[in-house]
């Protein structure tokens, strides 16, 4: 990836017992629908919860400058 460049990320929860607490690192992003159903306005993302088998569409821009990482990770 390079700065600038827009991602669609559907970011689902595989896991039966767990929960996950997910944030994006060098990007900016916005829910834009969740299990499937568009939101009415999509919402910026700052922390993000997933409950198990619950999917999230995301559109991300990427803010990292190269040799930056840019990831989805645990706040």
């Amino acid at each position: 990836m390079r700065r600038g460049d827009r991602l669609r990320l559907r970011l689902i929860n595989a896991s039966n017992a767990r929960i996950f607490e997910l944030a994006l690192q060098g990007m900016n992003g916005w829910v834009v629908a969740l299990d499937g159903m568009p939101l009415p306005t999509p919402r910026p993302l700052e922390t993000l919860v997933l409950a198990p088998a619950q999917r999230a569409d995301v559109i991300a821009d990427v803010t990292a400058e190269a040799g930056e990482r840019s990831a989805v990770d645990p706040p």
